[in-house]
């Protein structure tokens, strides 16, 4: 069984490499599956291989671990901040920034992939700080565009946040909870038709 588990062991240590893309081109689905992988890869040596507190295997977990944690945490250190940036109306001439907007999508994509993931990584005091934030920074932001946007539905940057938003709820929240929204934006569109 040792060639086996050193094989898995080896493959989880390959989905380290896709962790280091960042910047707003970074491929963030590639990001995610190994997030995704590498979870079910430590859960089948962990969940399937009795391994000793000081054993070879289980210092390799540990270390593959704290190697995929370290660089997960800095995308999950900036999840609000971006979502707040790029939800957030500009005084004077508003403007969509698409690369914001991007960053903090792809942000919600990588804290989602995380949450189901937690178990096999050492971040869960920064995950649930972070995921408590973006809900309560989703909600006021859903809320405050949500307004602008019944006042002028014609304005299509608002409509574009407005959008984004609701996805970023949908990653946080649930499929339904965006749903509710959608309806309440698409009835402030009717009502100013």
């Amino acid at each position: 069984l040792a060639p086996l588990v050193d094989a898995v062991l080896s493959h989880a240590q390959a989905q380290i490499a896709p962790l280091g893309q960042f910047g707003v081109y970074a491929d963030v689905d590639l990001i995610c599956r190994s997030i995704e992988r590498f979870h079910r890869l430590m859960r089948a040596v962990t969940g399937f291989v009795e391994l000793a507190r000081l054993s070879h295997w289980s210092m390799v977990v540990a270390g593959l671990t704290s190697s995929i944690s370290e660089l997960i945490e800095p995308r999950l250190r900036e999840v609000v901040p971006d979502v707040s940036r790029a939800l957030r109306r500009r005084e004077g001439h508003d403007r969509l920034d698409s690369d914001q907007l991007l960053i903090a999508l792809n942000g919600c994509y990588v804290l989602a992939a995380v949450r189901e993931a937690r178990d096999s990584l050492a971040l869960n005091a920064l995950f649930d700080q972070a995921w408590n934030q973006l809900g309560q920074a989703l909600e006021m932001h859903v809320q405050r565009n949500l307004e602008v946007f019944r006042q002028s539905p014609s304005d299509q940057t608002t409509a574009a946040r407005l959008d984004a938003a609701i996805k970023m709820s949908e990653l946080r929240f649930n499929t339904d909870y965006a749903d509710v929204l959608r309806r309440a934006r698409d009835s402030a569109s009717k009502r100013a038709s």
